[in-house]
């Protein structure tokens, strides 16, 4: 019997050893593949930057190089010169502004309802709105386009700006009310005791304890405003009003040949985002994972 015993224990032991071994290696392979994907992604970013300070005869000499052996710092400041930059960049804030605001005032009020608030319908409600995630964007283009066509809004920041105030977006709306679900239900119910509407009880308890999630939002309609191309393609004809989208696409057409010029408005135009993002990295990250489930 005390041989069995040991036996079964060496066995049990090297059962535990090959599942630990298996673990590491799968590990192992996981973090190769997600470093060779990583630096896929970061080779374009670099040969972006690379080309945007080479000259035009060194591009065309080594096209696929990352390597810079004289840097052009001035074509940054001539593609500056050549289109009206600082134009197109005050037509985009003025866009990411209203958006963002509109965004995460928006999905915060109806996250709040459908966290916090109990109302007849409210889970109909949200499971409506969760099935309007499955709907293309692509679909509800043309009757939106034709209802701002007829609002006499076109080359209008409005058709852009407007929306946003409407829901903030099904995701928006369900990322954060993930978050606030976890507030506890007894800070609500203090603050009835003591007289505060709704309204106050989100505006100075709610918002203030959701900092993650609402920078979550934020980064993630600032990013998505910032690179939108179609909205401004549908609505804007003029030149005056395009954002940076409408406008380095202007500018690639008409210098689609001078990858140095191209890849430095494209610079350029990248800069806000990924200051914003890596400033604000830890908020992101912290918001994503608390809605998402995921314990930290």
């Amino acid at each position: 019997m005390a041989m069995m015993s040991m036996q079964t224990e060496s066995y049990g032991a090297a059962a535990k050893r090959k599942k630990k071994v298996r673990k590491v290696i799968k590990h192992i392979v996981w973090q190769v593949l997600l470093i060779l994907l990583s630096c896929m992604y970061l080779y374009t970013f670099v040969w972006m930057v690379a080309t945007a300070l080479k000259t035009e005869s060194e591009f065309v000499a080594s096209s696929v190089s990352i390597i810079v052996r004289n840097p052009q710092w001035y074509n940054f400041i001539k593609v500056m010169k050549v289109i009206p930059f600082f134009r197109y960049l005050g037509n985009t804030l003025i866009l990411v502004a209203g958006v963002v605001v509109g965004t995460v005032f928006s999905c915060s009020v109806v996250a709040f309802s459908f966290a916090k608030l109990r109302w007849p319908g409210r889970s109909v409600c949200f499971a409506i709105l969760l099935a309007t995630l499955m709907l293309p964007a692509t679909v509800l283009q043309i009757p939106t386009f034709v209802l701002f066509t007829k609002l006499g809004w076109r080359n209008t920041f409005l058709p852009i700006i407007v929306p946003a105030f409407f829901g903030g977006g099904a995701f928006n709306i369900f990322m954060t009310r993930e978050y606030y679900k976890g507030i506890s239900d007894e800070l609500i119910q203090a603050a009835k005791i003591d007289g505060c509407g709704f309204f106050r009880i989100w505006w100075q308890i709610m918002l203030p304890l959701c900092i993650p999630v609402t920078l979550t939002v934020t980064i993630l309609t600032f990013m998505n405003t910032w690179n939108d191309y179609m909205n401004p393609l549908l609505y804007i004809d003029k030149p005056s009003m395009y954002p940076l989208s409408l406008g380095l696409r202007a500018f690639q057409q008409q210098y689609q040949t001078q990858w140095d010029m191209m890849m430095s408005g494209a610079v350029l135009s990248m800069l806000p985002t990924l200051i914003i993002y890596f400033v604000f990295q830890k908020y992101f990250m912290e918001g994503v994972s608390i809605s998402s489930g995921v314990k930290g």
